[in-house]
C-alpha cells in the first residue's frame, strides 16, 4: 500500500512544486505518514521471514543485498531535510524499485474472491487487474511528466499562461479539441 501512495504522491508533489504551487503544505501530513511507514517497513524487513530466508541472519543479509539501499536513500534524507529540499525529495523515486510488489494484495484478493475457480481463470483475472492498474499508473506518471516539461521556462504550459486572454482561450481549446 505504501508503494501505491508513493507512486501517486511523489510525482504530484514534484510537479506542483515545480509549478510554484505549494501543495506540500496541504499534503505534508500524508508525506510524513508515508515516510514514517517506510521507516517502520525498513525495520520490519529485517525481521520478516520468507520461504528462502528463515533465520534472522539470512533475512538481514537478503534485505541488505536487496532493497535496503533504495529504501534508506528514499526515506532518510528527505526526512532529515524536513521534506523541504526538492532535489533530495527526488530520491523518493527510488521507491519505484518496489513496483513489482505493488500487485501482491490484488493477487491475494483475487485468490480469495475466486476461491473455487480454476487457476487459469484466477491468473487471467489477476493479469487483467495488473494491466488496468499499470495503464492508470503509467497515465498518471506520464501526465505528471508532461506537466513538468510544460512548466519549464520555455515549456508549452508556461507559454499558454503568458498569452493574452483571447489568444490563451483559443490555444487551450485547441489542446482539448482532439480529445
Amino acid at each position: 500500500m505504501m508503494t501505491w501512495i508513493t507512486v501517486v504522491l511523489t510525482p504530484l508533489n514534484m510537479v506542483f512544486d515545480m509549478m510554484g504551487e505549494n501543495t506540500q503544505e496541504q499534503m505534508i501530513w500524508l508525506v510524513w505518514v508515508n515516510d514514517i511507514s517506510w521507516c517502520i517497513e525498513i525495520v520490519l524487513s529485517f525481521l520478516v521471514a520468507s520461504p528462502n530466508n528463515r533465520t534472522l541472519k539470512d533475512i538481514s543479509k537478503a534485505y541488505l543485498k536487496g532493497f535496503f539501499i533504495f529504501d534508506v536513500l528514499a526515506t532518510i534524507p528527505p526526512m532529515i531535510t524536513m521534506q523541504s529540499n526538492p532535489q533530495v525529495n527526488l530520491l523518493k523515486f527510488l521507491r519505484f524499485a518496489h513496483i513489482g510488489e505493488m500487485f501482491t494484495p490484488f493477487k491475494k484478493l483475487v485468490d480469495c474472491i475466486m476461491e473455487g475457480a480454476i487457476a487459469k481463470k484466477r491468473s487471467d483475472m489477476f493479469q487483467l487487474i495488473v494491466l488496468f492498474s499499470a495503464a492508470l499508473l503509467f497515465g498518471h506518471i506520464t501526465a505528471c511528466g508532461w506537466i513538468a516539461i510544460g512548466t519549464s521556462a520555455d515549456g508549452w504550459l508556461t507559454k499558454l499562461q503568458t498569452l493574452p486572454e483571447d489568444e490563451g482561450g483559443d490555444a487551450q481549446f485547441a489542446l482539448y479539441e482532439p480529445f
